[in-house]
């Protein structure tokens, strides 16, 4: 088996702004305060400037030691969860659902191969007219056999 040793981050694209985070796995900088300046739970900048990691991966200082190890062909998952005051757990804004993607990067962002993307149902438990998503927000997924071993980064987007 294939060992993929992952550094987490997290990547929200800004027309998609759930306001929500990572939890598992721990991403950069974590729990919640960037050196960005920004929370994590906020949107990307309209320009991509700061994909992925809010451009963390790229800044001297920041902690990557991985977080993680996966192997190809495990069964894994990552879990979200809303932004609430102080930086801790709250409501998930979910405007009304959607979709997402689990993706991981060998060449710290540059390129992106997806490992499963879940249509629909991203924030889960999102209830028709309402913007509040539900507790469960672990997502399963398995890591391709074909994924090579090796750093890498991953993101939730």
């Amino acid at each position: 088996m294939h060992l993929v040793t992952v550094l987490s981050l997290l990547s929200l694209i800004s027309l998609v702004t759930a306001h929500a985070r990572i939890r598992y796995p721990r991403p950069l900088a974590a729990p919640v305060e960037t050196p960005a300046g920004n929370y994590y739970n906020g949107p990307l900048r309209p320009d991509g400037s700061d994909f992925p990691c809010k451009g963390l991966h790229k800044q001297a200082g920041v902690d990557k030691t991985p977080s993680v190890t996966w192997k190809a062909g495990q069964q894994t998952y990552f879990e979200i969860l809303g932004h609430g005051p102080g930086g801790g757990e709250g409501s998930l804004a979910a405007h009304s659902g959607g979709s997402c993607q689990a993706s991981i990067s060998f060449d710290n962002g540059e390129t992106w191969k997806v490992l499963h993307s879940f249509q629909g149902g991203c924030p889960r438990g999102v209830q028709l007219g309402s913007n509040m998503a539900g507790k469960n927000q672990t997502f399963p997924f398995e890591i391709p056999e074909q994924t090579r071993a090796g750093d890498a980064l991953f993101s939730w987007l």
